[in-house]
């Protein structure tokens, strides 16, 4: 297999052009990218480590049937260790897991032997978050795995720089409408909003929370800019409910009560959801578009409190 110069030129500008028009600049590249492999068929995967299940795949070359039974069933039990793999670390075959134990499994037998026999691989790990792994690479047929492979690794290479700039410069974007989206889940004249990463780093606020920033009676930043609630007991609330939505990928609001302490008549009520790509930018690539795991968006509201007790 070789490659010109041209060839790489077009994958670079076509990585480019991925961070800004997303899941179907990625689909443009990997199908140019198969064809200067020479009809390889090639993936942009993620896999959650700790569940080995798929949670989104593209992928060019690969017929949609295999596709389908590979999320269904067989990725739970590809013999491959992709959590040992580092981040900016290009893999072959043999070196993600030794030949002979992936021809004695399952995985090989029924579902990359049958696929003209597609033992072969090169592959490029762009980034980890929890047990989340994402790849981008190409699946080689046996019969061609000396003349691809390292071929395939060396333009993985020679484009690596160029792919990590394209997906930090779409996490920037996608973060950027993420922020836009929590800014409009409320038009209420009362409702301060706030997005959050993790429960005090401060990246967005509205109107009416910058408001209540500068009274400092509900909420403030600290001496290290640190977003809190002003009173103990409120802050410990919002701790509280900040691990109650990590693991929830459905939006579900959690909601407490804040008093504000002796300096306001008010009691507010607050909402918290974690800022989830799917409210935004659906697609099987949603999480590294965004690359936004963390993100929360708060809500303070002015409230009688009547009727309402706090829940954790």
């Amino acid at each position: 297999m070789k490659f010109t110069e041209a060839d790489v030129a077009k994958l670079i500008h076509l990585t480019y052009k991925a961070a800004v028009n997303g899941e179907a600049g990625w689909s443009g590249f990997l199908s140019k990218f198969g064809e200067i492999c020479d009809g390889s068929k090639t993936f942009f995967l993620i896999q959650d480590s700790s569940q080995k299940s798929p949670n989104g795949i593209l992928y060019d070359g690969f017929d949609p049937e295999w596709i389908d039974a590979f999320e269904a069933y067989y990725a739970s039990i590809n013999p491959t260790p992709v959590n040992l793999f580092g981040v900016g670390e290009i893999n072959t075959s043999a070196m993600m897991i030794d030949p002979s134990k992936m021809e004695q499994s399952e995985f090989y037998n029924d579902w990359l032997r049958p696929q003209e026999d597609l033992i072969g691989s090169a592959a490029l790990t762009v980034s980890r978050f929890a047990e989340q792994i994402f790849v981008i690479g190409s699946s080689i047929r046996r019969k061609d795995i000396e003349r691809k492979e390292q071929a395939t690794a060396r333009l993985l290479k020679l484009l690596r720089p160029h792919i990590f700039m394209a997906l930090d410069v779409q996490k920037t974007v996608c973060n950027q409408k993420l922020i836009l989206a929590a800014s409009a889940k409320s038009e209420a004249e009362n409702v301060g909003v706030f997005v959050t990463h993790g429960h005090s780093r401060l990246v967005y606020a509205n109107d009416i929370g910058l408001s209540l920033l500068r009274e400092g009676h509900v909420v403030h930043l600290d001496e290290l800019g640190r977003f809190r609630f002003s009173h103990s007991e409120d802050e410990r609330l919002h701790h509280a409910a900040i691990p109650a939505i990590v693991s929830d990928t459905l939006g579900e609001i959690r909601s407490f009560r804040a008093r504000g302490g002796a300096e306001t008549e008010f009691v507010f009520r607050c909402t918290l959801t974690p800022l989830q790509v799917c409210d935004v930018l659906p697609g099987p690539l949603a999480a590294i578009r965004a690359g936004s795991a963390g993100l929360n968006v708060l809500t303070v509201e002015k409230s009688t409190g009547l009727g309402f007790r706090n829940p954790i």
